[in-house]
This record gives structure tokens, C-alpha cells and sequence, in this order.
């Protein structure tokens, strides 16, 4: 245990280093080259590759930004990344047509990578279906891998000391390979991931999430690894001298073990720290080789007791097994109320969760979701609101307070105190400048009025989901109408 810690020590120290060598020998210029009807991918890349015109791609100069300004459909392979190469991609989808030669998307072989706001899919190779990396840090930011595969890293390939791969707020999805479903790393890499979720991945040997070996390292921070299969280690599998640290992160639901660490002789090792471990889809939470090195920090939980230094926890009471969009950019299993990972991690030294919603720092939760009531309170749209009226019918407290230039509100946060069970009745009046609609939080919805108080005309309307619209239901206004909303509920 101790050679493990010291080991992540070292890992420290080498990316201290490297944001060092990244911070100070910065290109003195950049280019933005636009991908559109005259400037094709490959050419683009180039062109940045090259610095120079290429096709109807115009030249790149030092570290270069490529914008993608629609879908990229591949016939043949991309050209290897070797600079200093940033793809924005618009939330557009770069993928392998269907009918063309297998081959994977990109490659990097030296200079620098990074994707953001895209998607990448359908790639095909020996190694790293979507991208395979050898040299140079890659970036992953606000994107998704999917339908990907390869011999070894179904979505990404990280090999050599000098692969150095970081994802952050992105999902790596239903990609496959033999090792390695999402993620293959090797060779003294150095990953981070955070604020992202790899599920439904699949490896048909190791290491359907995650396969880490031979020196690669792995950390893994308010992220998500759910519904991944293998034969062995369906969430993360490690071997010789392989290293994953997971902190503040919720493993749940994969098959063939949610954690293997193989080849104890080899001292690789799986740490956890401040996280869920539970429900596997098939096997055990924690399982090793010989008694394979998986060593447990503090305020972690599990449902089999097969990790180490683990509270009980109980799927579908203490956590939704489901993984649902419960807010932010990746899908994530919540926290239910009441449970026992809430509040259980202390300080953590986190910002956020998963989600990107706050985290109480001094009282955080296990798992890489933070517990937060949803506070009873609407929206209203097309009306500048001028006062809320918020009632707890049950207990007779009624609150009232003005709205300075916003559309939404939270009673609870205005000092009305509310209760499982309690009927709470909600009035918002405002000055109709484009229809008149609105929404409710934190309420079981049983019934919405809205009245045009200029003319009198008031209607029920029916709701979908938590929201409504009076004009649709029949209301008739007109721009500067006074108009009240009525909504009662009960707070579940």
C-alpha cells in the first residue's frame, strides 16, 4: 500500500512538470481554419499540420484551431495529428461512413490534441477505434465517443510515457474492443478524468470501462462508470503495475465485476476514495487475482462488502440505480433522500459534482452526486413577473416578495418552510409581454389556473410534465395585460 501511495506521489510530480513545460514554451501564433464546403478535415489537419494552403484550406500558423461548421462524414482515414491541433466542433459528429474501409478517426502522434463540443464515432482499428495516442497530451472536453471499436481500446489508446490523455465533462458510450471497451492505457501514461460518464462499453477479455497496465495511471474524479460488460473487470480492470484512483466517483451496475485489480505480483492497484461501489449487473463489487491490491481511503460504500474499508449502502433506497439525466452535461445515478452516502465524505476539496452543481465542501457526499432538496418554486415565460405570493396551505405560513428583473423563484429560499406531505399553493402576477406560460419545482402538481386579471377571462389548463402554457389552454391576452398564475401541489 504504501509503494501504491508513493507511486501516485510521483504521478503528481511528473504532471506538475508537464503543466509547467505546457505553460512556458507556448506557440507565439494560432490560426483558425474552417472546415466547410471548400475545406475538407483531412485537409484542414494539413494544412495545421504543415502550415501551409492545402486543398481550399487556408495555412495554419503554430497551434491552430480547426471549427467544424457541420457533420464530417469519413470515407477514408484522417492524416495523423503531429502539432499543435484544436478541433472546436459546434456539437457537430465526425464519424466513418458505414460503407468505407475500417479505420479509426484520429491519431496522434506528437504535437498536442484537443476535441471539445463534438462527437466522434463509428471508428474501426486495431488500436483506439476513435483515438489512438502514442506522444503529446490530448484533450477531451464536452464530447462523446460512441459506437467505436478496436483490438485494444474500443474508444481510446494511450501508450508510451509520453500519452497523456484528459477528459473532462464528457461520455464515452457503447464503444467496444477485446480490451479496454472505452479506454485502453500503458506504458507509464498519465489519464485524469473528471465530470464524465463511461457506460454500456464492452471488452470481451478485460476491462470493459477502463483496462490500465504496465505503468499506466489512471485518476478519476466526479465521474460515472455504469452498465459496462466483460469477462473480467466489466468497470475497471488493472494489471501489472497498472494504477486507478477514483475519488468522488460511482461505479454501479457493471457486469463481470465492477473492479478487478489483476497480478498482484505486479503491484498494480485500484484505489477508492469517498465513493459508491455498488450493484454490480453481475460478479462482485471488488474482486483481484491472488489478492490483487484494491485499497479503500475514507467514506466509501458498497452493497456486498467485497471492498475494502466500505460502509453498507442499499441500490434503489440510498441511490437510483437507474442512469437518468438528473442535470449537467453527463448522465449520472442521484443520490435518493435520506441517504446514507449524503453528507458522509467530509471535505473534499471539490467545487462541484458530476453535474456541476455545488458542493457543500464541508459536508460533501460519497459518489459523484451531490444531494441537494429540490426547492419548491416556478418559472413563468412571455411576462415580466412583478410579485409571488407562496402559501404552505398545511401549516397556514404565507410569504410574499417581489421579483426584480427575474422569472423564477424558490419559496424556500425566501423562508417558507415546507414538509414531505405539505399542500403548497403558489400566485405569481405579472405584465404579459409575449404570452403568458410557466413551470413548478419541487411539487406534485394537482392543479393550474391562469387569469387574465385586465379582462377577467380565466382558465383551468392541463399540464404536461411540470410546465404549461395559458395562451394554449385558451387564454387570450395581450402585451401589457396584467396576468396571474395559479399552481397548487403537494411537496412529495
Amino acid at each position: 500500500m504504501s509503494g501504491t501511495i508513493r507511486r501516485w506521489q510521483r504521478g503528481d510530480v511528473g504532471r506538475i512538470l508537464l503543466v509547467a513545460v505546457l505553460t512556458f514554451q507556448q506557440p507565439a501564433s494560432t490560426a483558425v481554419i474552417v472546415v466547410d464546403g471548400g475545406c475538407a478535415l483531412a485537409d484542414a489537419i494539413s494544412a495545421a499540420n504543415t502550415d501551409s494552403v492545402v486543398g481550399g484550406c487556408s495555412a495554419g500558423s503554430g497551434a491552430d484551431e480547426i471549427q467544424l461548421t457541420g457533420d464530417v462524414n469519413l470515407t477514408s482515414a484522417l492524416p495523423g495529428i503531429v502539432s499543435d491541433i484544436t478541433i472546436e466542433g459546434g456539437d457537430f459528429t465526425v464519424a466513418r461512413d458505414g460503407a468505407a474501409p475500417e479505420f479509426g478517426i484520429f491519431s496522434v502522434t506528437s504535437g498536442s490534441f484537443a476535441l471539445s463540443h463534438m462527437t466522434v464515432a463509428n471508428g474501426r482499428a486495431f488500436e483506439g477505434g476513435a483515438i489512438y495516442v502514442s506522444d503529446g497530451p490530448v484533450t477531451i472536453t464536452h464530447s462523446t465517443l460512441s459506437g467505436n471499436e478496436a483490438d485494444f481500446g474500443g474508444a481510446v489508446f494511450v501508450y508510451n510515457s509520453g500519452g497523456v490523455l484528459s477528459i473532462t465533462n464528457s461520455t464515452l458510450m457503447g464503444n467496444s474492443a477485446s480490451r479496454g471497451g472505452a479506454i485502453y492505457t500503458s506504458w507509464y501514461t498519465e489519464s485524469t478524468m473528471s465530470g464524465s460518464t463511461v457506460s454500456g462499453n464492452s471488452a470481451t477479455v478485460r476491462g470493459g470501462g477502463f483496462y490500465v497496465s504496465f505503468g499506466g495511471e489512471v485518476d478519476v474524479t466526479n465521474s460515472t462508470v455504469s452498465g459496462n460488460t466483460a469477462a473480467v473487470g466489466g468497470g475497471v480492470y488493472t494489471a501489472v503495475y497498472g494504477h486507478v484512483r477514483l475519488l468522488n466517483s460511482t461505479v454501479s451496475g457493471n457486469s463481470g465485476t465492477n473492479l478487478y485489480a489483476g497480478f498482484k505480483a505486479f503491484l498494480n492497484s485500484i484505489y477508492i476514495d469517498r465513493s459508491i461501489v455498488a450493484y454490480p449487473a453481475s460478479g462482485s463489487n471488488c474482486s483481484n487475482y491472488g489478492g490483487g491490491y484494491i485499497v479503500g481511503g475514507v467514506s466509501n460504500f458498497d452493497d456486498d462488502f467485497s471492498c475494502p474499508a466500505t460502509s453498507p449502502i442499499t441500490p434503489g433506497v440510498d441511490f437510483d440505480t437507474q442512469l437518468a439525466d438528473n442535470g449537467g452535461p453527463t448522465l449520472t445515478h442521484a443520490l435518493l433522500a435520506g441517504s446514507v452516502a449524503a453528507d458522509a465524505a467530509g471535505t473534499c476539496g471539490l467545487a462541484t459534482d458530476q453535474r456541476g452543481v455545488p458542493r457543500d465542501d464541508g459536508a460533501c457526499d460519497s459518489g459523484s452526486f451531490e444531494f441537494s432538496p429540490v426547492g419548491v418554486g416556478g418559472a413563468v415565460s412571455g411576462m415580466r413577473a412583478l410579485e409571488v405570493r407562496c402559501q404552505n396551505a398545511t401549516t397556514s405560513q404565507s410569504i410574499q416578495f417581489s421579483l426584480s428583473g427575474e422569472t423564477s423563484w424558490d419559496c424556500e429560499a425566501q423562508g417558507l418552510t415546507v414538509g414531505s406531505g405539505d399542500v403548497v399553493r403558489q400566485r405569481v402576477i405579472g405584465q404579459a409581454v409575449d404570452g403568458a406560460a410557466g413551470s413548478v419545482t419541487g411539487l406534485e402538481r394537482s392543479s393550474v389556473i391562469c387569469r387574465n386579471v385586465t379582462t377577467g377571462q380565466s382558465v383551468p389548463v392541463p399540464m404536461a410534465g411540470d410546465s404549461w402554457d395559458c395562451v394554449a389552454a385558451g387564454l387570450v391576452v395581450s402585451q401589457g395585460d396584467r396576468v396571474e398564475q395559479r399552481v397548487g401541489g403537494g411537496v412529495p
